[in-house]
């Protein structure tokens, strides 16, 4: 009998050890089921990343970004005068898009879930800073000329 009971305890110490990691694992929901972002709006400062991102003249002259395995790729881009930027989440989680502190524009995305997309458009010439301000994972620019 106590090896039954031993067993069955452990079944259970695994089954609440495996749920919990589950639970942990799932993104931030709303009371509705939708998802939430970590409060992050344009202008503020991201974390402090160790990269640091190429200048204009080693950007990628293209007008999509994606969103890849917590990174945007291309990280820098150049685009004219006027372009739209797509930002295409091709992850399984939810990214948002914020511009930070020093950007010359104040913009943000709100939730990009998986598959989805965002557009852009910069509208004046300058150096346009953002990162993720959901999982706070990646950075980027967009060199407007």
């Amino acid at each position: 009998m106590d090896s039954v009971l031993k067993v069955v305890l452990a079944v259970a110490l695994v089954s609440i050890v495996v749920l919990g990691a589950f639970y942990l694992n799932q993104p931030n929901l709303s009371p509705n089921g939708a998802p939430t972002a970590i409060p992050y709006t344009a202008g503020d400062n991201p974390p402090v990343f160790a990269a640091e991102l190429p200048n204009s003249t080693e950007a990628v002259s293209t007008a999509s970004v994606a969103i890849l395995y917590g990174s945007f790729v291309p990280s820098a881009i150049r685009v004219s005068t006027g372009a739209t930027v797509t930002w295409e989440n091709q992850d399984g989680v939810i990214h948002s898009i914020a511009a930070i502190a020093n950007s010359r524009d104040n913009f943000t995305s709100g939730i990009i879930g998986g598959r989805q997309m965002w557009s852009y458009a910069f509208n004046q010439s300058g150096t346009y800073y953002y990162f993720d301000g959901t999982t706070q994972s990646a950075q980027g620019v967009v060199y407007v000329q």
